[in-house]
């Protein structure tokens, strides 16, 4: 909590709200909280002990329209699912037009693959997309001790802060006056194509 620091006027859209052991401190000190949850056992427990300004959501993040539950400005915060984590962080990371920062709990791995440098050998999709549109960092790493129960990797919290533009021209793809979607989200999709072609390429060389 101490690293989210959350204000008096922020608003959150939570990934994975569990017990509540996020959602409720944080409701305590922002001003809402939407949080998504896919168990509904979860959600049943969790509900009638929230506050009046926490949205819970019933529903899977990696379906979920998250945009919709962004306004400008929200932060994103959450304990990623480790064997879903690769996705979601794609999933968020393409909020960076509204979204203000992410703090994500996900494994060590999958940290260092989001914040590696170029040449590294973790570099990838992800660390690239991750560069372009935010200052990326890994402020705390947690041994398998530090939860209950012990999962078998370490665990880090991945910091994105999204920057107002991007550190590099995205190239972008004509899009039809009738297209429904984003141009931000078409430009995100063309980029992705262009690095795997790339990761491709130089992997044969």
């Amino acid at each position: 909590m101490r690293l989210v620091d959350p204000a008096r006027d922020d608003r959150f859209l939570e990934i994975g709200a569990g017990r509540g052991a996020l959602t409720l401190p944080l409701a305590a000190r922002a001003a809402h909280v939407t949080s998504v949850e896919v168990d509904a056992a979860l959600v049943e427990r969790l509900q009638p002990r929230l506050p009046p300004n926490v949205s819970l959501v019933r529903g899977d993040a990696l379906v979920v329209d998250l945009e919709a539950l962004t306004p400008p400005g929200t932060r994103v915060v959450g304990n990623l699912p480790y064997y879903i984590s690769s996705p979601l962080v794609r999933r968020l990371l393409a909020l960076h037009a509204v979204a203000r920062d992410l703090h994500l709990m996900v494994q060590l791995e999958v940290a260092r693959r989001v914040a590696s440098p170029p040449g590294s050998r973790e570099y990838g999709i992800l660390s690239i997309l991750s560069a372009l549109w935010a200052d990326v960092d890994l402020p705390l790493v947690f041994p398998p001790g530090a939860f209950v129960p012990p999962p078998k990797v370490q665990s880090a919290v991945l910091r994105m802060r999204f920057r107002s533009e991007p550190r590099a021209e995205v190239p972008q793809q004509h899009v039809s006056s009738d297209c429904c979607t984003r141009p931000s989200a078409v430009e995100d999709e063309h980029l992705k194509t262009i690095c795997k072609i790339a990761m491709l390429t130089s992997r044969k060389a």
